[in-house]
């Protein structure tokens, strides 16, 4: 099945699932999930089947992952002390709903709706993942296309409310605002065995003014030495030699020594404007300012909005007893992981970046309204605190 990321990527919100309703749910099935509430926004009523579409996608995606990388099962993965790495998920996908559902409270206020066409889109959406879900994703998910037509077109309404929300930020970023060195460094450890760093620096400098290729020369003074590209710009660099990086014009070179790091740096301007790095260098900026302006607005939304209620119950009949990858069998064997499955994903963050959040296919073009990196970058999109099932709901 085709993995694009959701329109709408949700955050992670810190508020947790508290206990449930308490009602008898024994024997419900996926085609009962439409009519099961598994949360309340005040008198809006979020249905399970709407949290289980968008947790077996990403179920699909982790399986699909990790199963190359270990053969442990990461749904019961201790992702903390009070819950595994399944509950976290699912945790988060109620999240995600709550999102989407809170956006869509604030629709008709700003005189949002979707138009024929995007309806249109969004049962040709359907259509296309009908089509292309295997036997498995469609048993966990089910096959009734009115219902994912309106997951569907409740998250397309979501990416028009998000679009109206940053709709006034300022996209004008200067050049000069922007602008990004390209540079390439060596750099000499002054603990190094095998060289003196400050001869070496003399020398590699020396050469590379008078008109030698830096990474030749590097290469050349055979001391398992080489040059790395660097792209940076006058604010927000991270490194030890950037001030003295971004002071060159282009075909300049010059060394700085660093006490905290213990290195000597030689530094060789390619380019003291890159016009592609400089212009991405402008989207991220745009993109820092509409995290801001959603940030804002999102959180006074949030306050201002009706208790959120989990109901636990509901919430408990989505496991992760099926799977819905599996790994070919002429696949090689996994390279040895360190930690579990969860401890792995926490560590590296890939649970916020590939989600971004999860990374949920995207219900295709046909609702997109807006890009992947857009809604993942620029918004981050709420708080990202570890939720714990002992904080309180959101608001």
């Amino acid at each position: 099945m085709s993995k694009r990321r959701s329109a709408l990527a949700a955050a992670l919100l810190s508020l947790s699932l508290l206990a449930g309703c308490g009602s008898s749910l024994a024997g419900k099935t996926v085609a009962d999930y439409k009519n099961i509430t598994a949360a309340s926004l005040g008198s809006d009523q979020i249905k399970l089947s709407e949290v289980n579409y968008y947790l077996r996608d990403t179920q699909e995606l982790y399986e699909r992952i990790y199963s190359a990388m270990t053969d442990e099962d990461i749904w019961a993965s201790a992702y903390s002390e009070t819950m595994t790495f399944g509950e976290y998920v699912r945790s988060v996908m109620v999240n995600k709903v709550y999102q989407i559902h809170l956006l869509n409270s604030k629709a008709q206020e700003l005189g949002i709706s979707l138009s024929e066409e995007d309806k249109a889109k969004a049962a040709t959406a359907v259509d296309e993942w009908l089509a292309g879900a295997d036997d498995a994703m469609k048993a966990a998910v089910g096959e009734d296309k009115a219902e994912l037509v309106r997951i569907y077109e409740n998250n397309a309404l979501a990416n028009l409310v998000y679009e109206a929300m940053i709709a006034d930020v300022d996209r004008n970023v200067t050049d000069e605002e922007a602008r990004q060195w390209s540079v390439e460094v060596v750099s000499l450890s002054d603990s190094a065995e095998n060289y003196n760093a400050e001869e070496v620096k003399d020398e590699i400098l020396e050469r590379v003014q008078n008109g030698e290729d830096i990474s030749e020369v590097a290469s050349s003074l055979d001391l398992n030495l080489a040059s790395a590209p660097y792209t940076l710009g006058k604010e927000g660099y991270a490194s030890s030699f950037g001030p003295t990086a971004v002071g060159l014009a282009t075909g300049e070179s010059a060394a700085v020594h660093s006490d905290t790091t213990g290195y000597w740096y030689v530094i060789y301007c390619t380019s003291d404007f890159d016009e592609h790095e400089t212009e991405h260098e402008k989207e991220r900026i745009v993109q820092e300012r509409e995290t801001e302006l959603f940030e804002q607005k999102y959180g006074e939304w949030k306050e201002a909005a009706p208790e959120f209620k989990p109901n636990q119950d509901a919430i408990d009949l989505l496991d992760f007893k099926t799977a819905l990858y599996i790994a070919p069998e002429t696949m090689a064997a996994p390279e040895t992981v360190s930690g579990s499955a969860a401890e792995n994903m926490a560590e590296t963050g890939e649970m916020s970046e590939t989600e971004s959040m999860m990374e949920t296919e995207e219900m295709s073009e046909t609702e997109s309204m807006m890009e992947t990196e857009e809604m993942s970058e620029t918004e981050s999109m709420m708080e990202t605190e570890e939720m714990s099932e002992t904080e309180t709901t959101a608001k």
